[in-house]
């Protein structure tokens, strides 16, 4: 069934839907992978973000968006190894841990969705976001007398 109004995901560049991540740059930031499902009662969307602690996931919700972030800054914050220092123990033969952030937006309109009383939960490394929808009005007939 389609909507008057669409779940739109705002994407890093045109770029990226043109070339894929052939051409990805491994220090960009990655986009997690999400799942969105509707049903009569609520908006479900789950957001896969492995290795991320929950203090580090921010979910919020303005003019009509919603956007979630993310950065796990344990690896940002560790000094880069310089030659010098590299001759203790802390000598990497190959390093592919790395800051990483995202940021992840959709449009999400609040005259179909009740944003403020959304429910989330982080459980092995998938935040859980329920939004309740909006309950639509059934208009009972009327009966309309010719006269």
């Amino acid at each position: 069934m389609k909507h008057e109004y669409e779940l739109v995901p705002f994407y890093s560049s045109i770029l990226d839907d043109f070339f894929g991540t052939k051409f990805e740059n491994p220090e960009r930031k990655k986009l997690p992978a999400m799942n969105i499902q509707e049903d009569e009662k609520t908006l479900k969307i789950d957001l896969r973000v492995p290795g991320m602690k929950k203090e580090n996931i921010h979910v919020s919700y303005e003019n009509g968006y919603l956007t979630i972030s993310g950065s796990n800054d344990k690896e940002c914050k560790e000094k880069e190894c310089t030659d010098k220092e590299c001759k203790g123990d802390k000598k990497y033969l190959r390093k592919e841990f790395c800051c990483c952030s995202f940021e992840r937006t959709i449009s999400i309109p609040q005259e179909h969705y009740m944003v403020n009383d959304a429910k989330a939960e982080y459980k092995d490394g998938i935040l859980h976001l329920c939004i309740p929808k909006v309950e639509e009005k059934k208009s009972e007939p009327t009966k309309i007398e010719i006269m």
